[in-house]
């Protein structure tokens, strides 16, 4: 079965072309022309995934976008911003959208981050073993999930600027930070909160009170242990 794409843009011109572009590619397209017409047909048709704009009359991309995420029927459909200004790239993250590409874009990079969200589950691990990180990032990869890696706190929330995980895999203790601060951080920051954040670490006692690990949807303690760590992952993004 064909993706469905919805394309909410103002300009005529630019709406066609996007759709032309993507059909061209083997999507299934529509087209709403107004903020409005868009969340309609958001509702009505169930696309697998958004393209909108930001500067329209009446209703703008960012108002879209919130309306969006505040309907239950619309609110885990994949938004991606599609602007000619970059200032709106900020905003548009920390009200749900899942990335922003700059007008001009080149329709194969589009192509690409269609098919990531529309096929794959992201999942950030964060861990200052390289090794562990390799081995982590290759079994959830063969599972079809796409992975990112951090190791410290600032590429963390460098690498969350960039797109928004569906679960992060967080090992609680780095050499370079603390993963119970970062999950603290994370939990109290509106745009991050909702991210189911699964924990581990071998050398941490098992006896960690609930208090100190406030945040965390799920805590996988004792010896590191590869096939418990990946279960928990795939447990927590089938029920999303």
């Amino acid at each position: 079965m064909k993706k469905k794409i919805l394309v909410i843009e103002d300009e005529e011109i630019i709406a066609q072309m996007i759709k032309d572009n993507l059909e061209a590619r083997g999507y299934s397209a529509m087209i709403a022309n107004s903020g409005l017409e868009g969340l309609q047909k958001a509702e009505t048709f169930s696309p697998h995934l958004i393209l909108l704009d930001i500067m329209m009359p009446k209703m703008d991309g960012i108002n879209v976008l919130k309306r969006l995420k505040a309907n239950t029927i619309t609110e885990k459909i994949p938004v991606i911003i599609i602007s000619i200004a970059d200032s709106y790239q900020e905003e548009g993250l920390r009200f749900g959208a899942a990335a922003f590409i700059k007008k001009p874009f080149d329709f194969d990079l589009l192509t690409e981050k269609i098919t990531d969200f529309t096929n794959k589950k992201y999942v950030m691990v964060v861990d200052d073993n390289r090794e562990t990180l390799s081995l982590i990032k290759m079994r959830l990869e063969m599972l079809e999930y796409k992975v990112v890696c951090a190791e410290d706190e600032e590429s963390v929330f460098e690498k969350l600027d960039i797109r928004k995980p569906d679960i992060i895999l967080m090992d609680i203790v780095l050499s370079r930070g603390d993963g119970l601060e970062i999950t603290r951080k994370l939990k109290g920051m509106e745009k991050y909160s909702d991210i189911p954040i699964i924990a581990f670490s071998g050398y941490v006692s098992d006896e960690l009170s609930g208090k100190e690990i406030t945040g965390v949807d799920r805590y996988i303690s004792g010896e590191f242990n590869i096939k418990n760590i990946i279960d928990e992952v795939k447990k927590h993004i089938e029920k999303s």
